[in-house]
């Protein structure tokens, strides 16, 4: 038999109720060659009735352990034969040109380009957003000097090349937020990046995200600051503008030796000017998404 060109993999836990949608969008693609795997990860809610109601041979479900989404995609990547993969998330839906689109994109490529992406569009928080936002000057090519500054990769716009993804090991399952900024930031040493200007994935907010942990927030975000210290000197501004977010948590929290060493380091990041400068305007600002206008493929005309 042989392997499918794009194996697409959607790890869930328990949300029966709406993954037909997210299903349905992959099943339904223009581009046809591809492998579904669905990762269930320890549901409880018959989330296995629906994936085999859905009676396509291009789908198949693994079951693993209550280990969360990382460990849940890392385990669909191993078990992935096509040598392009994309994600799903089980809330969200995709647009039916998202995979052609992606797959003609990459394959004009040349071999150093291991990440195709398009654009998120849906409410978070009570805002209507755009995944990347169209204030970024470049988003295409080598993203080492853009992405320290913000996520700018919804995980299910994007499509990879399997190589360069186990390369680098997959998603970090130890992190417990920014697995998928950290995976973007290990690519960009050695890869480059194409964006396809259109909306490919409608998304919407999750009920008990793990994005009101505000302690894995910072604990995550301390350790992708120093674990990619290399590349986040090359946003200096972005790097004193997170430093400073970790002292002013740890003040709250009063550990006042950790809150100096942070604040020491947001003063070797940058000129001390800047750390003021951005001290007045961010502290305390989340570093995910920055959206300040619809982009020009939004029907949605622009703020007056």
């Amino acid at each position: 038999m042989t392997a499918p060109r794009v194996s697409v993999v959607l790890p869930t836990f328990d949300r029966a109720q709406v993954l037909p949608t997210a299903l349905g969008s992959v099943l339904d693609q223009a581009f046809t060659d591809l492998e579904l795997i669905v990762v269930d990860d320890g549901s409880t809610d018959g989330t296995r009735d629906v994936v085999r109601a859905l009676g396509d041979e291009r789908v198949r479900i693994i079951s693993t352990p209550r280990h969360g989404a990382a460990a849940a995609r890392n385990a669909g990547i191993a078990a992935a034969a096509g040598d392009l993969i994309a994600f799903q998330d089980s809330d969200d839906r995709w647009l039916p040109g998202k995979l052609a689109a992606q797959v003609n994109a990459l394959d004009g490529a040349d071999e150093h380009t291991a990440v195709v992406y398009g654009v998120m569009e849906g409410w978070r928080h009570g805002q209507h957003r755009f995944v990347p936002s169209r204030s970024e000057p470049m988003l295409s090519g080598d993203l080492r000097a853009v992405l320290p500054r913000y996520n700018l990769i919804g995980t299910p716009s994007a499509i990879v090349r399997a190589a360069a993804l186990r390369s680098v090991g997959g998603f970090d399952p130890t992190l417990r937020r920014f697995q998928d900024w950290d995976l973007w930031l290990r690519l960009a040493v050695d890869h480059r990046f194409l964006f396809v200007d259109q909306v490919v994935v409608e998304f919407q907010d999750t009920v008990g995200s793990i994005t009101a942990d505000r302690r894995a927030y910072f604990e995550s975000l301390e350790r992708l600051l120093d674990e990619h210290e290399v590349l986040f000197q090359r946003a200096p501004e972005a790097l004193v503008q997170y430093r400073l977010q970790l002292a002013a948590h740890a003040l709250r929290g009063r550990h006042l030796v950790r809150a100096v060493g942070q604040g020491l380091r947001a003063a070797q990041a940058g000129p001390i000017r800047m750390a003021r400068s951005t001290g007045r305007r961010v502290l305390g600002r989340p570093p995910l998404i920055h959206v300040t206008r619809a982009p020009s493929h939004s029907t949605r005309p622009p703020a007056g």
